[in-house]
């Protein structure tokens, strides 16, 4: 996955203004652009310790496997952490 996205800061929360990007895997490419995504911080013993987001992202583009996605939406929430980070990713 190669993507931009651009988030206004406020305070600790994060609301994202802009977004494209490609996912790849063997036989199958798909583009979003746009959607919707927020972030907060979480917290363990009064310090920072990772994020939750939640989003979702429109596809404007999909081929081979992933020619479904086309025209479709995804929400998707991600949990971040200091060694990396996981989403759950929902296709509407």
């Amino acid at each position: 996955m190669n993507g931009t996205e651009i988030f206004e800061r406020n305070g600790a929360k994060d609301a994202r203004i802009a977004a494209m990007g490609v996912v790849r895997k063997p036989g199958a490419i798909a583009t979003y652009s746009g959607g919707s995504a927020s972030s907060t911080p979480t917290m363990e013993n009064g310090k920072a310790a990772g994020s939750i987001g939640v989003g979702k992202d429109d596809y404007v583009f999909g081929s081979g496997d992933w020619a479904f996605l086309a025209g479709k939406s995804s929400s998707f929430t991600c949990k971040g952490a200091p060694a990396g980070f996981t989403c759950e990713v929902k296709f509407d």
